[in-house]
């Protein structure tokens, strides 16, 4: 009889045991908005913050590591990430989805969505959803029309023919080059693209097919084998298999309801939510937006210098940081500053390592600081390289004319009025010229010492030309395609350390002092915070124009 009541409780256990390992139940994740690198809170509500690319990606691993045999992806509502931010997310599910059941909610499918569709186990589509699978394109708008009306021009001086940045401000429309650029780049993208949304059941001959009669609706898209089934999405989610509950990535709430509770959620607040401290961790520094000079907070859009560089020295002295994925989401910016950032990811690299992960852009000084990384991880998606310089000049004489406005320049010396708003005279150009040709050399000279290329070699993929992240790889710009999960293993290797280690996300999101300009510098005087800036002299930009892939 004890034998008996010992056998049955071990079936009772063993019964629940495979319940704890993922054989019933479901897990719901809400994906919304674009998934940037950082997100912006603001001061009304500062931790009330749209999703972040790491964020759902920790959110997806989360869910796969759960008990429940099923994860539900909801893309259905406002759901509009880039082609990088989809290959990771596609990524993470097939590197961890083990025989979890994976399922995405779709409405209205685009390109980007589809890539992540592909990844998944079954995809639903609402019963009222498009399917628009259409492929990519450049719009390229050119405003010197526009700005003739108003008597204003742009001069532009840039270090080769393709870089073609300054070209919709100083001509009527695209040169030979920038077409030329263009439809390479967008080929590239594409190529990802189409490898990236093909499902097991499914070849290019269909999906260019999709393309050609797209917009089409649910009933064709599943007829057609790209979606499995049609639903209605209420009645759909409130039939996932039971017991269900969804991850939405929110904090605890805060209590409320008690002194201690009101100044706990008061100390947050003014702070900014704290990381838990771990002993050994590999540190990711995220880096988006336009490279600026000067000073100012890095969850704003750009990437400044002085903050930039305060922060690398910070990690640097951080004992506990044992090694550094630079993360790189830029479009370029100030060559001085791009720079300066690249000499501290060199200083921080000399400490401990530091590998660099390429997002939607790293292309001119986003490529300029990633080089300073020992190692380099891009997705495929990436716009990369960019590798050139430009100075762009507006020239407000002929507007002063239609607004009846005389100037008189008097100068000591023939380059006394450089980098003013006056036509530009051939004396101005070839000085300019002379600048701007001598940062490239730098560029490309530090861009052979960095990726181990003859100087011809980098000559030839200089001059402005961009390419996607595969096309990079195979040119010797990055080292390996790949993930944030690639970059950390390569980081933590570097180090020399074999077991996994923690990661903590840097800039960390700031409190609503800092929000409110209530800092340590908030006390001192108006000379001090600006001494050093430099805000009248010229700015050199490295930056490329990346035009919308809609």
């Amino acid at each position: 009889m004890k034998r008996l009541i010992c056998l049955a409780l071990l079936v009772i256990l063993s019964s629940g045991s495979n319940h704890l390992v993922g054989e019933e139940g479901s897990v719901l994740i809400k994906m919304r908005g674009t998934l940037p690198l950082i997100a912006q809170g603001t001061i009304l509500a500062p931790f009330a913050v749209p999703q972040t690319r790491h964020g759902a990606n920790e959110l997806i691993r989360k869910a796969l590591r759960a008990k429940e045999g099923t994860l539900v992806l909801d893309l259905s509502g406002g759901f509009s990430p880039s082609l990088a931010a989809s290959e990771e997310l596609a990524d993470t599910i097939r590197r961890y989805k083990g025989d979890k059941e994976v399922q995405v909610l779709v409405e209205n499918i685009s390109d980007p969505v589809a890539v992540i569709a592909a990844a998944a186990d079954k995809v639903v589509v609402a019963d009222a959803g498009l399917i628009y699978l259409s492929g990519l394109s450049f719009n390229i708008d050119h405003y010197t029309g526009l700005l003739s009306k108003f008597g204003l021009r742009f001069n532009a001086i840039t270090s080769g023919p393709q870089k073609t940045a300054p070209e919709p401000l100083t001509i009527e429309k695209p040169s030979e080059a920038a077409i030329t650029e263009y439809k390479t780049l967008l080929e590239g993208l594409d190529a990802v693209l189409i490898s990236q949304s093909l499902r097991d059941n499914w070849d290019e001959a269909q999906l260019r097919a999709m393309r050609a009669a797209a917009p089409q609706t649910a009933a064709l898209a599943v007829e057609h084998g790209f979606a499995d089934e049609a639903v209605e999405p209420g009645a759909y989610l409130l039939n996932l298999p039971h017991p269900s509950r969804e991850l939405d990535g929110a904090g605890p709430t805060p209590d409320l309801n008690s002194f201690p509770g009101i100044m706990k959620w008061w100390s947050e607040m003014m702070a900014g939510p704290q990381q838990p401290r771990h002993p050994a961790m590999v540190a990711i520094v995220q880096l988006e937006g336009t490279i600026v000079d000067g000073d100012g907070p890095l969850d704003q859009g750009m990437i400044t210098a002085e903050a930039t560089v305060r922060l690398l020295e910070q990690i640097q002295g951080n004992d506990r940081i044992k090694a550094v994925v630079l993360r790189i989401n830029s479009g370029g910016g100030s060559a001085s500053a791009s720079d300066r950032i690249f000499q501290a990811v060199r200083r921080l690299d000399a400490d401990k390592p530091v590998v660099a992960l390429f997002d939607d852009a790293a292309a001119s000084g986003g490529y300029y600081i990633g080089i300073g990384a020992r190692e380099i991880v891009s997705h495929r998606g990436t716009i990369t390289g960019s590798i050139g310089v430009f100075a762009l000049f507006p020239d407000l004489s002929e507007m002063r004319t239609l607004m009846g406005v005389h100037r008189t320049a008097l100068n000591t010396d023939p380059r006394s009025d450089l980098f003013t708003t006056n036509a530009m005279s051939e004396e101005r150009r070839a000085g300019i010229k002379h600048l701007v040709m001598d940062m490239d050399k730098r560029f490309q000279g530090l861009v052979a010492e960095r990726r181990g290329l003859e100087a011809d070699i980098v000559k030839g993929l200089a001059s402005g030309r961009v390419y996607t992240g595969a096309q990079a790889a195979n040119k010797g710009l990055v080292d390996t395609i790949g993930s944030l999960p690639d970059a950390v293993e390569a980081a933590r290797k570097a180090a020399g350390i074999d077991q996994p280690l923690p990661i903590e996300v840097y800039p960390k999101p700031q409190g609503l002092s800092a929000m409110l300009g209530l800092g340590p510098m908030s006390a001192a005087p108006q000379w001090l915070k600006v001494l050093g800036e430099h805000q009248h002299l010229p700015k050199v930009w490295s930056w490329h124009y990346l035009p919308d892939v809609r």
